[in-house]
């Protein structure tokens, strides 16, 4: 029986890169072992609205910078299997999932390998609300982990689908796409928008939960460069 490379996807506004997807990413990776982990900042998502710095929102160049930093504290073993592809960031129209896939399958280097998307619990179980979700099937699998305040759909479309597509991680390698597979992995209770809300302020509110949130040196950036600041708080 074939094999297939794995490709493990995480995508996200990463406004900022914070430890919860550092945690996640680091906790799968020891599970399923992929051979490239690809980071997958988005560049107009369906879902909500990327503006600039100032406005509590940063830009692409921005998140790329402190995403870069942010795999500085890797392990070097993982570090080595990131890449940081900018595909959805070139795009000037909405970025929609399937439309990604479509163009990342179009790609030699990715035809014959096993895409894994990585999703926490929360994605899974509004999963029949993304763009013509059911199609996704056809380009990739779903790598699912636990989310805080989430449960695994017991009902309806999705769990349906998860039912019948679900398989354990030794068998990722046997497919390119179609399945399910479900880690016993929670996420950490990490909000960027929360964190965002506590950078604009600062100067009025403890650090505690931003400390413990972001990598250090993607903090110490934030700070000297003033980014994520409510000019109100200044």
């Amino acid at each position: 029986m074939a094999e297939y490379p794995l490709v493990l996807i995480l995508g996200g506004s990463f406004d900022p890169i914070h430890n919860g997807h550092l945690h996640s990413l680091c906790e799968v990776q020891k599970i399923v072992k992929a051979d490239e982990v690809m980071l997958l900042p988005c560049g107009n998502p369906p879902h909500k609205n990327l503006t600039d710095i100032q406005s509590g929102e940063a830009n692409s160049d921005l998140r790329l910078q402190l995403l870069g930093l942010a795999l500085d504290g890797l392990e070097p073993e993982l570090k080595a299997r990131v890449v940081i592809n900018t595909l959805e960031l070139q795009k000037a129209s909405r970025s929609y999932t399937l439309e990604t896939l479509k163009i990342l399958r179009s790609q030699s280097e990715y035809k014959n390998k096993h895409l894994l998307w990585l999703i926490g619990m929360d994605g899974l179980v509004s999963l029949d609300s993304w763009y013509r979700w059911r199609e996704l099937f056809n380009f990739t699998s779903f790598v699912v982990t636990d989310r805080p305040g989430y449960a695994q759909p017991t009902t309806g479309l999705v769990a349906e689908e998860f039912a019948e597509r679900e398989i354990p991680p030794e068998q990722l390698r046997q497919y390119k796409h179609g399945k399910f597979c479900f880690l016993n992995i929670e996420a950490l209770p990490i909000s960027s928008s929360e964190i965002k809300k506590q950078l604009a302020n600062r100067n009025a509110v403890g650090g505690t939960l931003i400390e413990s949130a972001l990598p250090a040196n993607v903090l110490q950036y934030i700070y000297e460069k003033n980014f994520y600041t409510n000019k109100n708080s200044l």
